[in-house]
């Protein structure tokens, strides 16, 4: 591999961000990726960024070579107005322009829309980009707003991705295994968060 590092765009899953659990801390998975393949980590990152965004703001700040690009997109434009041509579009554009700049390529899943999933798996399979299931569950893995992965779920994401590259699993790293309890006052907050997003659902469908 050529020694540029990690990049890594998109929006807040790329990011990481909340609280430690089980004693792991809360960093975003390209950052356990970087540190499981001892390369220097690049962030282009910003929370609630749809596919446009990022292709416009964060793509064009990748400027040099890297050892490994990884990226994500679609949740946002997902959960807002969808519009899967021009998702399609911005993946692609995204999807040659790192593979452009870097060695080996990741993406994402995107685990709310089935229709940007099959997406990303297509796009990838033209351009020889490595993709991730990012779909993560439960409690440990995954806040209760169903989008954003926990420490714990970060860590997993990182895992499959090093897996995907034949690297070291980042959890095999870690100080600690996150097999510990979360704790009453988290999975209390975990139930209250998951009802909540249910109630919203119902009133969705109503209107």
């Amino acid at each position: 591999m050529t020694t540029g590092g990690l990049v890594a765009v998109g929006d807040s899953v790329i990011n990481g961000h909340g609280d430690s659990m089980a004693g792991v801390p809360a960093l975003g998975w390209p950052q356990w990726l970087a540190d499981a393949l001892d390369l220097s980590y690049t962030r282009y990152g910003r929370g609630g960024a749809t596919s446009s965004a990022i292709v416009e703001q964060l793509i064009p700040l990748v400027r040099k070579r890297y050892a490994v690009g990884v990226f994500n997109m679609g949740t946002n434009d997902a959960i807002g107005q969808w519009d899967a041509g021009r998702f399609e579009s911005n993946f692609r554009q995204a999807a040659r322009t790192l593979t452009a700049a870097c060695d080996q390529v990741v993406a994402l899943t995107v685990p709310v829309s089935q229709e940007a999933t099959d997406i990303v798996h297509r796009v990838s399979s033209e351009c020889g980009i490595i993709v991730v299931d990012a779909d993560v569950r439960g409690a440990r893995l995954l806040k209760p707003d169903g989008v954003h992965p926990t420490a714990l779920g970060h860590l997993a994401i990182a895992d499959r991705a090093a897996s995907a590259l034949g690297a070291p699993r980042p959890s095999a790293m870690a100080r600690n295994d996150g097999k510990g309890r979360v704790g009453v006052r988290y999975s209390v907050e975990y139930a209250l968060g998951r009802l909540v997003q249910a109630l919203r659902q119902v009133a969705r469908r109503i209107r």
